[in-house]
């Protein structure tokens, strides 16, 4: 399976709480940082704010849905933008790594023409991830949300932010010449995380 390729250097830990395992993975300065300032944003929201970001949940919601993750990743973007929220957080990086496949696959390239090379790929990658899968599964972990942590959202899109974190570090080593691997990506997205 795509998504459990290699992953094996990772090991399994059970986040006690919720009596459910997660991948156990160091956490990245900006994921830390970017938690902080959620936490404290949380604090302040108004009333307007976490109904705005309700509103732009159900917006994104339905812009995923319909395979529209350009308009999806704006979505929830604006709403943990308004009212941090640990959903909002993670689908707001899996609609952006589906666009750029969307993208990708949308030009027609002849047959070996390298579609996405590595110059910006393992950073962006790295860095995005850090910024959006991470602080959103950290914040529900914070916030010892059980239900989404046993949920399989989460668990699926905790393997899947797994799984890219490893394809960011192998493209690390690799030249920036070097061809990414589309399947390789979205091996590790898998199925829309929600239908």
């Amino acid at each position: 399976m795509h998504i459990l390729r290699g992953l094996a250097a990772l090991t399994l830990a059970g986040y006690a709480m919720a009596g459910v395992p997660t991948l156990e993975r160091s956490v990245l300065p900006d994921t830390t940082r970017l938690l902080d300032q959620a936490i404290a944003a949380r604090a302040s929201a108004t009333v307007d704010q976490q109904r705005a970001s309700r509103a732009l949940i159900r917006d994104g919601d339905r812009a995923y849905r319909q395979h529209r993750y350009a308009m999806a990743r704006r979505a929830y973007a604006n709403a943990h933008a308004n009212t941090p929220n640990p959903y909002a957080y993670v689908m707001h990086g899996d609609a952006h790594w589906r666009e750029v496949l969307q993208a990708k696959s949308r030009r027609a390239r002849p047959v070996g023409i390298c579609q996405l090379d590595n110059r910006h790929f393992a950073h962006d990658l790295e860095s995005d991830v850090a910024q959006h899968q991470e602080v959103g599964l950290a914040l529900a972990k914070h916030d010892r949300d059980v239900s989404l942590i046993r949920s399989p959202w989460y668990q699926r899109a905790d393997l899947s932010t797994a799984c890219l974190r490893e394809l960011a570090t192998f493209y690390r080593a690799q030249p920036s010449s070097q061809c990414v691997d589309l399947q390789r990506l979205q091996g590790c997205l898998g199925k829309p995380l929600i239908k």
